[in-house]
C-alpha cells in the first residue's frame, strides 16, 4: 500500500499526543500553580504573586519529543517514497534534503 509506514508514523504519532493530553490533564488536575495575594510588610502594598506548586512531569518533553520524531520520520519516508516513485534513489534522501540540496517538488 502506498505511504502506508508514513501513515503507521503518523498513526504512533497520535498515540504520543494521546499519551501527552492525557498525563497534562493528570497533572492539571493536580491544580500545580497557586495565585495568592500577599501584602508587602513594609510597604503594605498587595502582591498578586504566582507560586509553583509542583514541577511539571519530567517526561512529558520525552513524550513531545517523540510526537516530533514520528512526525519527522513520517516525512522522511514519504520523501524517499516520492523519489522513488519518480524513479530516483532515495539512499541520500532525508527530507528535506537529499545529495543535491533540498528536495524540490516539480
Amino acid at each position: 500500500m502506498l505511504f502506508q509506514n508514513s501513515k503507521l508514523k503518523i498513526e504512533r504519532a497520535k498515540k504520543h499526543i494521546s499519551d501527552l493530553n492525557f498525563e497534562i490533564n493528570g497533572f492539571r488536575k493536580r491544580n500545580p500553580y497557586k495565585f495568592v495575594i500577599e501584602q508587602d510588610p513594609q510597604s503594605g502594598n498587595y502582591a498578586l504573586t504566582f507560586r509553583v506548586q509542583e514541577k511539571e512531569p519530567y517526561y512529558l518533553p520525552l513524550i513531545i519529543g517523540d510526537v516530533i520524531h514520528n512526525l519527522r520520520t513520517a516525512l522522511d519516508i514519504l520523501a524517499c517514497e516520492l523519489v522513488q516513485l519518480n524513479g530516483g534513489n532515495a539512499d541520500d534522501v532525508y527530507f528535506p534534503f537529499c545529495d543535491e540540496g533540498i528536495i524540490l517538488m516539480r
